[in-house]
């Protein structure tokens, strides 16, 4: 029987052996970045010491053996730098923001008719609160309107290409700016239009007052002239002018509302030119009211007394009618068609006479001239079937042809 083999007992090296690996393994359990490795030279020489004493387990302290308070001075430091760097907040994002401003009622046209009354650009880090943006929106519009915007008169709306494509209004809620920054800061280019609409009441533009003031200039004056204007020599004409224009007004529907009835009872539409004419002669003492001056706007037989609309209806009424197209039908006969028809009144076929049936001429035959048309002489007679015909007959009916 073999002995059994004593228990070994662990020695100081491989004590030492045994506490080095498991430190060695803590160290890479700390996952130090590598940026940290590269500025700290003494983590990587204290690595290296480890290290070695894993794979020289002589026991000699002073050959590369880490002191095991230099360790934990090592693992503490590395874990304060780690924290430090997880902690630093990442860099600000420039935003290019293009603000555009509108006035309420030009907002609510559509997108190609709709013009803004001030436009720029403001650079703007996503890192900013809202109230911050706010404030930087407000005095960018000032400066490009020349209007003072605020929060209870100004609506903001923002819209990202490609993202957001429909115009969302940057209300109390916060998450709608906090969108708007993390939409725009993934880009490669961040860039955001905004549009600022302001209140009709607000809005002083400067461009607006230059074009107002021009307007004004060149807008002609319309004064309705007083009694004052007038010419004292014309008072009296422009009485007599009205007083005919109350006598004389037509009722019939001929086109004017002003007429002369003389005394053929034909009516004389009446113009301005008339009763000046007529006033005139009246303030001479050449004529009354009652009858015309003797002028050739009174007369009946001129072509011109009738009105505008009179001529015009005469005009449609004696208008052309167009000419009826002429349609010429040419029919081409062809020659085989001819043969058929008759071209005298002899070749035309005597009419069908019936007589009476006999015993040698049934009612059923035709006529030898009829027969005489339909076939020609040069057929034989044996060439035609009698199956139509009673036996004999048109043997009977060829022989009687001259």
């Amino acid at each position: 029987m073999s002995a059994k083999r004593p228990k070994r007992i662990p020695t100081l090296s491989h004590l030492q052996r045994v506490c080095v690996t498991e430190a060695t393994t803590a160290t890479k359990a700390t996952n130090i970045p590598q940026a940290l490795r590269k500025r700290k030279r003494n983590s990587s020489s204290t690595a290296s010491s480890v290290t070695a004493v894993c794979v020289d387990s002589s026991g000699d302290e002073r050959d590369g053996t880490a002191k095991e308070g230099e360790r934990n001075d090592y693992e503490e430091h590395g874990e304060e730098l780690e924290d430090e760097d997880e902690d630093e907040p990442d860099p600000p994002i420039p935003i290019s923001f293009s603000i555009s401003v509108y006035s309420k009622k030009e907002f609510k046209k559509s997108i190609k008719n709709r013009r803004a009354t001030a436009s720029g650009i403001l650079k703007l880090d996503n890192s900013l609160s809202e109230y911050k943006f706010c404030r930087a929106v407000y005095k960018k519009v000032r400066k490009l309107a020349s209007v003072v915007a605020s929060e209870d008169n100004t609506r903001i709306l923002f819209t990202i290409a490609r993202s957001v494509p429909n115009p969302i209004e940057l209300d109390d809620e916060s998450t709608t700016f906090e969108h708007m920054m993390e939409t725009a800061s993934v880009m490669t280019k961040p860039a955001v239009t905004l549009a600022v609409v302001l209140d009709d009441g607000n809005e002083t533009s400067s461009s607006d007052e230059k074009d107002a003031g021009k307007a004004t200039k060149t807008r002609k004056k319309s004064k309705v002239p007083s009694e004052k204007d007038i010419d004292p020599a014309n008072a009296s004409i422009n009485l007599k002018i009205q007083l005919l224009r109350n006598k004389y007004i037509c009722n019939t529907a001929d086109g004017s509302d002003h007429c002369y009835v003389n005394e053929n009872g034909k009516h004389i539409p009446l113009g301005h030119s008339h009763f000046r004419t007529w006033a005139a002669a009246m303030e001479d003492g050449t004529c009354t009211d009652e009858a015309p001056p003797n002028h050739h706007l009174f007369d009946e037989n001129a072509p011109s007394q009738s009105s505008l609309l009179q001529r015009r209806i005469a005009a449609q009424a004696n208008a052309r009618a167009p000419a009826t197209p002429v349609i010429n039908n040419h029919f081409t006969i062809p020659d085989a068609l001819l043969n058929f028809l008759p071209r005298t009144d002899q070749d035309r076929l005597p009419p069908l006479t019936l007589a009476p049936a006999s015993a040698s001429t049934p009612a059923s035959a035709p006529a030898p001239a009829l027969v005489s048309a339909l076939i020609p002489a040069s057929v034989p007679a044996s060439a035609i079937s009698d199956t139509l015909l009673p036996p004999g007959t048109m043997i009977s009916m060829l022989a009687e042809q001259p």
